[in-house]
């Protein structure tokens, strides 16, 4: 291999003063053509351009200055030495510019990686439509003999789907276009034994016999993609859609069963931006998900999705960053299609909402009718009729209460809230009912109580405990207190009255279960226990050493 050094002279306006003959066929014009000329106009006009020439860094800082550089129209490598060529007075009055091609020596290196690399892959060069060189390996993966794999047409052996992307790294590298190329590219593979294998294929343009050649690095990824199959068939399968994002919310992926969902398949949705299949009323949250969904902050929400069809459909979406190399890349997650859950609350809402208004107007009327009949001299059999009457509808309107807080309880909001705050509230709300029915309510804690973890209902938490012992228990007192330990708060609210037996203490908190068939209804405590799971919290019933029942609320520290 010979190199020969070119050398050139600029003066300090980055003129040129003088070239040898290897400089000129370097930069590809004649002396008489760039003698006089600018530096930059030189690189700018010959077959060398460059984006940044390197005379300037030399000229300012007058220190040598090397650089390897490759040319805009052609894969070279060059090695370039910049000297600054200074007078007595230390001023810089030019350039020595000198260097050499170094593109062989790159390739020669190049080919040595791959070889390294592909110490267990196989190896070939291909050149003018034939193998130039099998290595051993490539034999093994095959099944063919050096000299089959030779004289069989290479393409032949590819699968017909694959061929063209194959042969297009051919025609890349006739064309010195080798930056083109993928890093990898996977194709099926005609072995012996006429079955298809699966090979990936790094390819790099090298210079075999001064023509270009590709040289290939072959690794058998058969097993790997018999395994990708089975876990393709698994991501078809499940009812989820897995999705993944670039960090321009463009689908990078997505999998196939999202056609169920949008219509769409995923060849047609990949590469779409992620925000044309959002609801226009959604967009704006879907941006800000997007956002904390980039910085690992996203929780599980609810959007609209517009199908090809142009219908609109509720899905569930909870996703986190993507990674590369430890760089976030985008964001992957999935997709679940909730579209008959929000139909079914959307009639169960109407359903509760028919509950409360129209039953209770039509409750109200007859509160309404027994009112005006009061005022009517009716017997006494009558009279009681009407309380009997006036009675039931009291209960039906406090079941009517307590269904409408069962249904917000399922869509309580948890945060900080004082509890001693929330008690409070109750025994006020419970004043007037204890206090007609001659019971006594005391707050004995003077415990200093943190806040728990609760939600704005936690006072009807207390409340109906305390009205559940006021009308069921036939006591004449209530005794709340409070206490802590290291994780919770414990507000324990017991009576004087007749207890709760062992085998009711099961089935007290059970929903329609109640100890009192005349005025009971079954609700009140169900809802106290509903309120607390949602909290985090508990409920236990316990007996009371005043001799009645004890209701212990326990309630996490905030």
């Amino acid at each position: 291999m010979d190199i020969e050094e070119f050398i050139a002279f600029y003066d300090a306006d980055h003129r040129l003063v003088w070239a040898n003959k290897q400089y000129t066929e370097f930069i590809g014009l004649g002396f008489d053509d760039i003698k006089g000329q600018r530096h930059d106009e030189i690189w700018k006009n010959g077959d060398k351009q460059t984006e940044k020439p390197p005379i300037y860094k030399p000229m300012m800082t007058g220190v040598t200055h090397k650089k390897n550089i490759s040319p805009a129209k052609e894969p070279k490598f060059w090695s370039v030495l910049e000297i600054p060529v200074k007078d007595e007075k230390e001023e810089i009055i030019g350039v020595i510019e000198t260097g050499i091609d170094k593109t062989e020596i790159k390739e020669m290196e190049e080919k040595f990686r791959v070889l390294k690399e592909a110490s267990n892959n196989g190896v070939f060069i291909f050149q003018d439509g034939e193998l130039k060189f099998v290595n051993d390996r490539l034999l093994q993966i095959s099944g063919y003999s050096r000299e089959e794999i030779k004289e069989l047409r290479f393409f032949s052996l590819i699968h017909p789907e694959n061929r063209e992307e194959i042969k297009e790294i051919k025609n890349k590298a006739h064309e010195n276009t080798p930056h083109d190329f993928q890093e990898k590219y996977q194709f099926r593979f005609l072995n012996a034994n006429d079955n298809y294998i699966w090979l990936q294929l790094n390819p790099t343009a090298v210079k075999y016999n001064g023509k270009p050649a590709v040289l290939g690095n072959v690794k058998d990824i058969s097993e790997m993609k018999k395994g990708g199959d089975r876990y393709q068939s698994l991501i078809e399968n499940l009812n989820e859609v897995m999705y993944v994002l670039d960090k321009r919310a463009q689908i990078k992926y997505i999998s196939p069963n999202v056609k169920e969902i949008a219509g769409y398949s995923d060849s047609e949705l990949t590469g779409k931006s992620y925000m044309e299949l959002v609801h226009p009323e959604d967009i704006e949250g879907r941006f800000k998900y997007f956002m904390k969904a980039l910085s690992g902050e996203a929780e599980p929400t609810d959007y609209r999705f517009i199908t090809k069809n142009e219908e609109v459909r509720w899905v569930r979406t909870q996703a986190r960053p993507a990674t590369k190399n430890g760089e976030i890349i985008g964001v992957q997650g999935i997709l679940t299609d909730i579209t008959d859950l929000k139909e079914a609350e959307k009639r169960e809402e109407f359903l509760h909402s028919l509950l409360r208004h129209d039953v209770n107007n039509k409750i109200q009327i007859i509160q309404g009718y027994n009112k005006l009949l009061e005022d009517l001299n009716l017997s006494e059999e009558a009279i009681e009729y009407i309380s009997e009457n006036k009675k039931a509808a009291e209960e039906a309107s406090e079941i009517i209460e307590k269904v409408k807080m069962l249904v917000k309880a399922q869509k309580e909001e948890i945060k900080p809230v004082k509890a001693k705050y929330s008690l409070n509230k109750a025994i006020k709300l419970s004043r007037s009912i204890s206090e007609a029915n001659g019971i006594k309510i005391e707050l004995q804690s003077k415990v200093k109580v943190s806040k728990v973890l609760a939600g704005s209902l936690l006072d009807r938490v207390f409340y109906n405990i305390i009205e559940n012992a006021i009308k069921h228990s036939d006591a004449t007192k209530i005794q709340v207190d409070f206490e802590k330990t290291d994780d919770e708060v414990i507000c324990m609210i017991e009576d004087n009255g007749r207890g709760i037996d062992n085998v009711e203490k099961e089935k007290v908190l059970e929903k329609g279960y109640t100890t009192d068939q005349v005025n009971g209804t079954g609700i009140g405590l169900f809802l106290v226990k509903t309120l607390l799971e949602t909290y985090g919290g508990d409920l236990k019933v316990k007996d009371s050493e005043l001799g009645g029942a004890r209701f212990d609320v326990y309630l996490q520290k905030a």
